[in-house]
Parts: structure tokens; C-alpha cells; sequence
């Protein structure tokens, strides 16, 4: 798989890991004012975690090496956690 793959299966083709970065330290730092606006900015939590994440790795095998692992279309972000924990987790298991 190699990382545009990959950044176009989770919806942001062409991602920096800086602007991906940025991103998340944005929904870092914003307040939620209600339970429904806390479980929106989780959910975005988790998918700029995972989006960082897979970059992170791509950064560290090559954007063309990454291990082939599927995402099911219309991800949750729970679903794009574990694409990006099981990206690297393979990539673990192949450096031993």
C-alpha cells in the first residue's frame, strides 16, 4: 500500500504530516460546550490521531512501503484507529 493509498481511503489525499499535525492540535485545544459537541471533537480527536499516525509511519518505512491493510469505506473513527494502529503494528512485526 503506499501512503496516498492510504490518505485517500481515509478521506484526506495530499495530507502533510505538519498539516495533519496542526490539525490535530487544533481539536486539542478547543473547548466543548455540550456532551454532543465533547462526542463530535472525540470522534475528530481520534481521526486526526490515526491520520498523524499513519503519516508517522509512512515517514519512517517510505511513503511506498506501507503494509497492506484494508479500511472499510465509511470508516468509523474507532475503525480509523485501528487501521492506523494495525498499520503499525505490521510495521513493527516486519522491523522485528
Amino acid at each position: 500500500m503506499t501512503l496516498s493509498d492510504a490518505l485517500t481511503a481515509l478521506g484526506v489525499p495530499g495530507m502533510t504530516l505538519a498539516d495533519a499535525r496542526a490539525t490535530l492540535s487544533r481539536f486539542i485545544q478547543t473547548d466543548a460546550y455540550s456532551d454532543y459537541a465533547w462526542a463530535e471533537m472525540a470522534a475528530e480527536l481520534r481521526f486526526w490521531a490515526a491520520v498523524v499516525s499513519v503519516l508517522e509511519v509512512a515517514e519512517r518505512v517510505g511513503h511506498d512501503n506501507l503494509p497492506d491493510v484494508t479500511l472499510p469505506a465509511r470508516a468509523t473513527p474507532d475503525e480509523t484507529a485501528w487501521f492506523a494502529t494495525r498499520l503499525k503494528e505490521a510495521v513493527e512485526d516486519d522491523q522485528g
